[in-house]
């Protein structure tokens, strides 16, 4: 039996599509987000002061329905300052580009503060996080 030209034609697409996200992790719901090639300005801070770092962070969502970017700052000791969540919603349709962010972080102590960053699509999967180290002196 021969196969229709729709069938094959089909059958490309799909083959198609599939090779555009070859490597791309998989979840419950499709592929996950990606995030990669995190950016911070400045690249230190100042102990007793709040530096307001300017950020962006490269994405890749074959799915292309982010939604969320998650920000988690941990202090020299270990400590987590408080999680920050910024609305990506507007990204929503896009399968890769650049997200920017701005982050106020308050240096209390010196040392190296680690800052991380992951990305949240619609359907509750995460991407592997990013991460940066922003030295306090």
């Amino acid at each position: 039996m021969r196969p229709s030209r729709i069938g094959l034609a089909l059958a490309l697409a799909v083959a198609a599509l599939g090779a555009s996200c070859s490597g791309a992790p998989r979840g419950d719901f499709g592929y996950l987000p990606q995030a990669s090639d995190l950016v911070c300005t400045p690249a230190s801070l100042a102990v007793g002061a709040t530096t307001t770092v300017s950020g962006q962070v490269t994405f890749f969502a074959p799915n292309a329905d982010l939604f969320f970017l998650f920000a988690q700052v941990t202090d020299p000791s270990g400590q987590a300052l408080p999680l920050v969540r910024f609305d990506v919603s507007y990204a929503y349709g896009y399968t890769q580009g650049v997200l920017p962010f701005s982050l106020p972080i308050t240096a209390s102590s010196s040392g190296s503060y680690q800052l991380k960053v992951w990305l949240k699509d619609f359907n509750g999967q995460n991407s592997s996080a990013v991460t940066a180290t922003l030295p306090a002196s």
